[in-house]
């Protein structure tokens, strides 16, 4: 299967080929239905620059990791959710089902939910992180962009809640305590 690099040159060259034609009239300097016709060298040139900035480009958006392929965002747009809980894991979700800011229900309903461990970020599995899990029966404390939240207490709740967070969030969950 190819690549998305692949692709891209591939796209590159046929956009570059399509640009120039080497018939006579165009040699000439006269329009040929296409472009204006340039010599090889000046083709081969074009084609490379073409294949640098659209492969360029891609890496800006398209990230190297497998999370890529998943989901989508521009950095520094991208929402991200740190565990640095002391030994808990905590659930985050590259996806969100609706509006709402918070969700009361263990099971979010949408596809891309996984547990992240202590010591690990929430963006090795997917490129932007929406939410975040909040345990029942736990009380969860964490930090937004650097400022420490209220902890969510959700000790003695029949259901966890998710907290949804906007694109260009970093939250870092730094305990769980529950019991």
């Amino acid at each position: 299967m190819p690549t998305n690099s692949s692709r891209l040159r591939r796209a590159a060259a046929v956009l570059a080929a399509n640009m120039v034609t080497a018939s006579p009239a165009a040699a000439s300097g006269t329009y040929s239905g296409r472009a204006y016709a340039m010599g090889g060298s000046v083709r081969r040139s074009l084609s490379r620059v073409l294949s640098v900035l659209i492969l360029a480009g891609s890496a800006i958006l398209v990230p190297a990791h497998s999370a890529a392929a998943t989901d989508f965002c521009v950095e520094p747009l991208c929402g991200d959710v740190d565990n640095r809980s002391g030994g808990h894991q905590i659930m985050v979700a590259g996806c969100w089902p609706n509006n709402e800011s918070y969700i009361y229900k263990d099971a979010l309903g949408c596809d891309r939910t996984v547990e992240v461990p202590n010591g690990r970020d929430g963006d090795e599995w997917y490129w932007d992180i929406d939410g975040f899990r909040a345990y029942k029966g736990c009380v969860t404390s964490w930090k937004k962009n650097g400022v420490t939240q209220t902890p969510v207490n959700r000790k003695g709740a029949s259901v966890s809640v998710w907290i949804k967070i906007s694109n260009d969030v970093n939250v870092v969950i730094t305990g769980i305590t529950c019991g």
